[in-house]
């Protein structure tokens, strides 16, 4: 074969004048490229990461485009899909005993993160058990006959010949089966549903060639044997199989594998790492049964087709069968201490004490889950599974090659119970949509990121001062910022405080250094969801309360405030403030940043005390006080106008306050729990109290003046400006000329 595909080769019109792909048939590399290039010019794509073949393309069968006839047609690259695992999860099966890892392909963010939370909780308490039962692989082909009479003569002879038909089977396949056939009747058609058993192949090929011969076999003989009837025609499929169909018959009888999966979950793992109760889940999932029933569904099931689906992508499945293998019933009911007990003694005899370490005490009920699955079409030989990615994806769970196919049967059903019980938990206590939130919603990036810092930003912060020269990063002191710095870890774009050192020619001539730093603020819905991830550690009750009241605890447009501020022109409110430069405030792109001074020992003390306030003297008090009380007396009497403002969106009140009371008492109740030593029965008291009492303060507050707050005073977010480093706007009301500055407003 020569090094190039002459263009001769390339026949890519057909006899009627219309394009056609080329190359049909021929699966050598050079010719799949060659047809790639083509499809490149047709479509005017450039196919460059689908053109990337394995790395070692034809080192051995299972990465080599020629062996990839039978799989593909008109084959030009590889689709690569992102693999996780989930797990491990602890499985007690006839065919696996241990803890056991899950490969999931897919593009579906939360989904992996999900299944492995599930199978956390599973494990702790005790693991899954699963139970493998018959496999029937299904073929029905159609016999139309001139009456309904002869339709039943026709049953009647192929029933009494079926001896004769595992005979043919077995002639054209050593691996197919044929176990039963099931008549039905069309009126004048018969349909006749052959059952086979296939090993540990899927087998819908195989029975397809073994019935279609079978067939032909009994269309001649009933021609010899029957002259007084009459085949008129014979199609292979009538439908009836159910082939990659969603249908009722596959939960009444199985196409491919049955198995069931069922655990024991003690209440204290329900709240610990699923962070649900087990009457709340009982409740949702009795809701989303009636739900299922409501709109027809088939089966009722959370979420089974996204671990078929994942899993037979990843190990080169038929994912076209998740249709029929998704078909999942989930049944959830409580049980007594006591059943819990003598569940747990059923995991243990069947546990490897060299793999259990499960979370053994019972101290009261829980709940009994199982998952049935009555059609999972699956396999470890033929096909897909012996592609290189594929392969390895079955090797993770020990399910390559002969003997293997029931086990990965048992991991699917033990994953598929893992997932729903995890995702049920996020409906029922409310955190599914922020695990989406947070995991998933793949969208495209905006906010602030390295790009956007290039010499055009720099050249608008210099503005009017001359002409930038270059620009050069700087590590900054951020201070204790908890919340910016977990924001961080959830998302991609810069968050944060970034110092620069900018290079500049003044008007005349002179290369100045300036130091500058970057604040880029997190959307307020960001913010949230990280607040929402730090309650969900610290118990049920906390994470309940949160994600119901995460709109009221003043976060809500935090992203949006401090821009407003420090865009104000205000020369009595500008002298508490670090310098601004330059600000981008963009809801377009997520963008909310401004270029302050840098704040330096040289013209500021009392910087970052938060964890060290021996510094503060009492003089030092009394300028914050005294500067404090001069910002609000600017917006004193304001508060139509502030309501006006479209950053000032939330403003607490009585009946905000009547709404918080329940999370503040999960907040007290979580203080008292981690910090006894600090929240005595003494402080508890008070502090409940005051909650309690929330309706008659506020009858108070209100008749109070109302300004804005900084709604963050604390050491942290304030120092000092040294005398002589700015100017007063307004008369001194005493001798210290010293200047409060504040900064990183809550409002």
């Amino acid at each position: 074969m020569s090094e190039e595909v002459d263009r001769s080769e390339i026949d890519d019109i057909d006899s009627y004048g219309l394009p056609r792909i080329p190359l049909r048939g021929h699966y050598d590399v050079k010719r799949c490229d060659k047809r790639r290039q083509w499809v490149e010019k047709f479509s005017s794509t450039n196919l460059q990461h689908i053109g990337e073949w394995w790395a070692n393309e034809g080192s051995d069968d299972s990465c080599s485009t020629t062996k990839l006839k039978g799989n593909a047609e008109n084959v030009i690259g590889l689709a690569k899909v992102p693999i996780g695992v989930a797990g491990p999860l602890l499985i007690h099966g006839d065919h696996v005993n241990g803890h056991v890892l899950c490969p999931f392909a897919t593009t579906e963010g939360a989904l992996i993160a999900s299944a492995t939370r599930g199978a956390t909780a599973l494990s702790r308490a005790g693991g899954v058990m699963v139970q493998v039962g018959q496999q029937r692989m299904l073929r029905a082909p159609a016999f139309l006959m001139r009456s309904t009479h002869e339709t039943r003569v026709l049953w009647d002879w192929l029933k009494e010949n079926f001896r004769h038909f595992k005979q043919q089977v077995s002639l054209f396949s050593q691996h197919c089966v044929l176990i039963g056939m099931e008549p039905f009747y069309f009126g004048k058609s018969l349909v006749i549903q052959f059952v086979y058993e296939t090993g540990d192949a899927a087998g819908q090929n195989m029975t397809t060639s073994a019935t279609w011969h079978a067939c032909k076999w009994a269309l001649k003989k009933v021609e010899e044997e029957l002259p007084g009837i009459r085949v008129v025609k014979f199609y292979i499929e009538s439908n009836v199989s159910g082939d990659k169909k969603m249908a009722a018959g596959h939960l009444q009888s199985s196409r491919g594998w049955f198995v069931q999966a069922e655990a024991w979950i003690p209440e204290h793992i329900l709240k610990s790492v699923l962070k649900i109760d087990s009457k709340t889940l009982l409740e949702v999932h009795h809701i989303v049964q009636e739900g299922a029933t409501r709109i027809g569904c088939v089966g009722s099931n959370i979420n089974v087709a996204n671990v078929i689906a994942s899993v037979f992508i990843a190990t080169g499945q038929d994912v076209a069968n998740t249709a029929e293998s998704a078909t999942a019933l989930l049944h959830m009911s409580a049980v007594s201490k006591e059943e819990l007990e003598e569940a747990q003694k059923k995991l243990f005899y069947h546990s490897d004490a060299k793999v259990y370490n499960g979370d053994t005490k019972v101290e009261e009920g829980g709940v009994y889950i199982s998952m049935q699955l009555p059609s999972v079409v699956a396999a470890t030989v033929g096909g897909g599974t012996m592609l290189a990615t594929q392969k390895e994806c079955l090797q993770i769970m020990g399910c390559h090659g002969k003997g293997t196919v029931r086990r990965l049967v048992e991991i699917i059903a033990a994953f598929a119970l893992a997932l729903d019980i995890s995702t049920l938990s996020s409906v029922a206590s409310g955190h599914f949509a922020s695990a989406h939130e947070r995991l998933g919603r793949n969208k495209p990036e905006s906010g602030l990121r390295e790009v956007h810092l290039n010499n055009e930003f720099f050249s608008k912060v210099v503005g009017s001062r001359g002409t930038l020269v270059d620009w050069t990063p700087m590590k900054v002191d951020a201070g204790t910022s908890i919340i910016s710095e977990l924001t961080k870890t959830e998302i991609s774009k810069k968050v944060g405080h970034f110092g620069y050192i900018i290079h500049y020619t003044t008007n005349s001539g002179e290369v100045m250094e300036w130091p500058v730093v970057i604040k880029s603020k997190p959307l307020d819905s960001e913010t949230a969801t990280m607040i929402n991830k730090m309650a969900q550690a610290c118990g049920l009750e906390l994470a309940v309360q949160y994600e119901k009241h995460k709109l009221d605890t003043g976060f809500r447009s935090c992203h949006t405030r401090e821009l407003a501020i420090v865009q104000m022109e205000d020369p009595k409110l500008k002298q508490f403030l670090p310098e601004i430069y330059y600000s981008v405030s963009s809801i377009s792109k997520d963008m909310f940043v401004y270029v302050m001074e840098y704040l330096s020992d040289e013209n500021f003390t009392h910087l970052n005390t938060a964890d060290d306030i021996s510094g503060w003297t009492t003089a030092d008090i009394k300028v914050v006080l005294r500067d404090m009380a001069k910002f609000h007396a600017l917006f004193m009497d304001q508060l139509e106008w502030l309501q006006k403002q479209p950053w000032m969106d939330h403003a607490h009140s009585r009946e905000t306050a009547m709404k918080l009371r329940p999370l503040w008492k999960a907040m007290l109740a979580n203080a008292l729990r981690e910090f006894p030593e600090f929240w005595t029965s003494q402080v508890v008291e008070l502090t409940t109290k005051a909650i309690d009492s929330a309706d008659a303060m506020w009858k108070i507050f209100d008749r109070f003046p109302q300004t804005l707050i900084h709604n963050d005073c604390n050491p942290r977010n304030i120092c000092i400006h040294k005398a002589g480093s700015v100017q007063h706007v307004s008369d001194q009301t005493d001798d210290d000329p010293r200047l409060m500055c504040i900064y990183d407003w809550e409002l």
